[in-house]
């Protein structure tokens, strides 16, 4: 099968322990909660685009142009040990990432359509005739409740400047920033990666306005970017399109400063690459947890880089 439908957890050798069925959803992104339980974000089968869809064909339908999107999601569902669901929140336009939150509320990012003034004025990406051009999207951050209110709202593409935080050239127009991951900070603050204008950013949680923003000539469609206990931000660099020899490593950044605090790569460089998807997760022991996406391969490494 080209998917699967089940979301497996993996011992220390890499053996299958455990694993929830997913009969009605493909599972794209799940975490195990404090509680126990699995939170898992997918998609509605019903709602699965067939393998020769056309990507980015214009149509009246703006939830038929999101799922056309490469992270697109509709469901978020938690799950007990034996898979019965608990809880879960659809939404069609919800995609990649998700925080729970320490009151239960959920952090998620939501496809909104740009008002053509703005997607207008946003620079990059490939040109193509407008009548092939569906609408561009943007990002929002919801926070919902445990009723599936929604409870405050973040417009990450009202933080963003069209001209001085472009697309990447070589992607299509068809989304802006491509929000693929979302953080809480401490103190409430909210970490993000944007893939296809090459930014992380952290957006402060009361006034709604970046504090910080990082990524020109520095990333290439980086992916998970997460927020430290000491207050820096670690993000997987995939190191595509951006300004130097495809090769990808792990980043930590000190956002007081903008310096490169830590990072992992491979000797020779180009022995690390995964162009697309992937993550790294800080561990409490300080090593770090890496998912080289495209290769499908989970190392764990020290801080000196050893592989442990």
């Amino acid at each position: 099968p080209i998917f699967s439908y089940s979301t497996y957890l993996l011992d220390m050798q890499g053996r299958i322990v455990h694993e929830w069925k997913h009969n009605f959803i493909q599972p794209q992104f799940a975490k195990l909660l404090p509680n126990g339980n699995l939170a898992v974000l997918g998609t509605h089968k019903s709602l699965l685009l067939p393998p020769n869809a056309v990507p980015n064909s214009p149509s009246s339908s703006l939830e038929a142009h999101v799922r056309r999107q490469g992270g697109a999601a509709s469901t978020l569902q938690e799950l007990d040990w034996d898979g019965a669901l608990i809880w879960s929140y659809d939404n069609p336009f919800i995609h990649h990432d998700f925080c729970r939150l320490d009151n239960g509320n959920t952090l998620i990012p939501e496809w909104v359509a740009l008002p053509d003034e703005i997607s207008h004025k946003v620079k990059g990406g490939r040109k193509r005739s407008k009548k092939q051009m569906p609408p561009m999207l943007g990002d929002d951050i919801i926070e919902i409740d445990i009723d599936g209110n929604t409870v405050s709202r973040w417009e990450t593409w009202k933080l963003f400047d069209p001209r001085k935080d472009p697309i990447c050239p070589l992607e299509d127009r068809s989304e802006w920033t491509h929000l693929n991951s979302v953080d809480q900070q401490s103190n409430g603050d909210i970490v993000i990666s944007c893939r296809e204008n090459h930014r992380i950013a952290i957006i402060d949680r009361k006034s709604k306005q970046f504090i910080w923003k990082f990524g020109e000539d520095s990333l290439g469609h980086q992916h998970h970017a997460t927020a430290l206990a000491n207050g820096n931000v670690q993000v997987f660099d995939n190191g595509l399109h951006g300004h130097h020899l495809p090769a990808s490593r792990i980043i930590e950044i000190n956002p007081r400063t903008n310096d490169i605090e830590w990072q992992y790569s491979a000797v020779p460089k180009d022995q690390f690459f995964s162009a697309h998807i992937s993550g790294a997760q800080r561990l409490t022991h300080n090593n770090v947890l890496i998912c080289e996406g495209t290769g499908g391969r989970i190392l764990e490494i020290s801080r000196t880089g050893d592989p442990v």
